[in-house]
């Protein structure tokens, strides 16, 4: 018996090899990341500062334009910064690397930790505080709360 196999459109086999390439593209291209520390030592003393906003706050400045894409030594750093409409976003920077340089330069002797809870394409009416929020839509600002508290403990 032989088994009859259904005849492939050359336009479906170019979609497949197309699809096929593309996904063995992003799996083995390496984005750069902005080398930081993300361990907290707990003899020091740390002067949280928290970033939260929308698509500034994300950025769009290439890593790969980046001299030194590694931050200050006095510097801890915890980022979630994510676009609504796009994928998660580790080979962008945004205002973290102007300020953490900037710590590192003028206040070498002290310790930071920066949170960034940033979400691109977000609304303002998402950043409401729980307690005046419309309990039916997104709010990013318990989440960016509950985001700081884990990274925190």
């Amino acid at each position: 018996m032989t088994k009859r196999f259904k005849k492939v459109s050359f336009k479906s086999k170019l979609i497949l090899t197309i699809n096929s390439l593309f996904i063995f593209v992003n799996c083995s291209h390496h984005r750069p990341e902005l080398h930081y520390k993300s361990t907290l030592d707990s003899s020091k003393e740390y002067n949280v500062i928290l970033m939260a906003g929308q698509s500034n706050m994300v950025g769009l400045g290439d890593i790969e334009k980046l001299k030194n894409d590694t931050l200050p030594n006095n510097i801890i750093y915890f980022n979630h910064g994510t676009n609504t409409r796009l994928e998660v976003l580790h080979h962008t920077f945004g205002p973290e690397v102007g300020l953490s340089r900037y710590l590192g330069k003028h206040f070498p002797d002290k310790n930071f930790i920066l949170i960034k809870y940033a979400i691109g394409g977000s609304s303002i009416k998402e950043w409401i505080s729980s307690d005046t929020h419309d309990s039916g839509s997104k709010n990013y600002y318990s989440e960016f709360k509950a985001f700081t508290e884990s990274k925190l403990k």
